[in-house]
């Protein structure tokens, strides 16, 4: 890695799981190219729109998109070996561990393009644990059918199964 020059030292990676509107927390990249003034800038400048800042190292998905990714990737895989229903996972995550959502409606709000996305680059980086479910596309339906259910498992081998 080449010496970082001045103009890099006032750069800073950030990352938002959602959209910044409705989150409560930024993570900011605490790397060794960034100054300490450009941290601290950056954390004012979030503090004043009223955002919790967390520092975390630089990986892929920061540490929200690995974990929230991963526990999204999960209800998919759970919903399609018929485990338990979308809507009954989603119930069970909020009630049994206080989750604001379930992570299938998490995962619809964030997008299934972008966790598998997330996921990959987890995946290439840490390993195969990591590799997205093939049914993360169905988070992406359009806004005027994003409450539209995610289909339940069949006995006949289909394109989810």
């Amino acid at each position: 890695m080449r010496s970082p020059d001045a103009s890099s030292r006032r750069l800073i990676g950030y990352g938002i799981l959602g959209s910044l509107e409705a989150q409560n927390i930024v993570e900011i990249v605490d790397s060794e190219v960034a100054s300490d003034e450009a941290l601290a800038l950056a954390q004012e400048l979030f503090g004043a729109l009223d955002k919790a800042v967390v520092l975390v190292e630089d990986a892929p998905g920061l540490f929200l998109g690995r974990t929230v990714g991963s526990i999204v990737n999960e209800a998919m895989i759970a919903v399609q070996e018929g485990v338990a229903s979308a809507d009954d996972v989603d119930v069970a995550m909020r009630l049994g561990t206080n989750y604001p959502v379930g992570p299938i409606a998490w995962g619809r709000e964030i997008g299934g393009a972008r966790v598998s996305r997330i996921l990959r680059a987890l995946a290439a980086a840490e390993g195969e644990e990591f590799a997205p479910h093939r049914s993360l596309w169905l988070l992406d339906a359009d806004d005027e059918e994003s409450e539209a259910p995610i289909p339940e498992p069949s006995a006949a081998p289909t394109l989810l199964g």
